[in-house]
């Protein structure tokens, strides 16, 4: 949803069922090692350079 939608961090984070932004960023952190918003940043990158390859 991430890296799929224009939804804020704190949109995505109640719409997979978080109550805060915060709780959600850490979560996923600890789960990915990266932020949500640096995530997003990396996803779209590497999709951007599949999309030219």
């Amino acid at each position: 949803m991430l890296e799929s939608t224009e939804l804020n961090i704190s949109q995505v984070a109640a719409r997979v069922g978080f109550s805060t932004s915060q709780h959600f960023s850490r979560v996923f952190r600890k789960h990915t090692g990266l932020s949500p918003a640096r995530y997003r940043l990396q996803e779209r990158a590497q999709k951007t350079q599949t999309e030219k390859s």
